[in-house]
């Protein structure tokens, strides 16, 4: 089963979170560069399975927040098609202490 996790962290300092990110997660995140993700991004892992995606909540195209509902977040963390959400978010949530599980679906 594939689960889907949306992460808020609340400082806007997207290496910071990156940082943070890497040590609770032992990953490490590559730079990534896309209009479609308002600028410069951070990206671990495959589309094709669990990959995480760390980027700025805003929509490139009208400079609103990516995520209308969480507009107080402005870095988002997508954990994406993984099998390991409850690992995952305690490693996250405990290690980091800077983000908030803000959005957790099952399909």
């Amino acid at each position: 089963m594939a689960n889907y996790d949306l992460y808020g962290f609340l400082s806007s300092d997207i290496s910071e979170a990156k940082n943070l990110l890497e040590d609770a997660l032992h990953i490490k995140f590559e730079d990534h560069e896309s209009t479609y993700q308002a600028g410069g991004y951070f990206r671990n892992g495959s589309s094709a399975n669990e990959h995480f995606i760390l980027k700025r909540n805003l929509d490139p195209y009208d400079a609103e927040p990516a995520e209308m509902s969480f507009p107080k977040h402005p870095i988002l963390f997508y954990v994406n098609d993984t099998s390991r959400s409850e690992d995952l978010q305690r490693r996250v949530v405990q290690k980091s202490g800077s983000f908030v599980l803000l959005r957790h679906e099952c399909l």
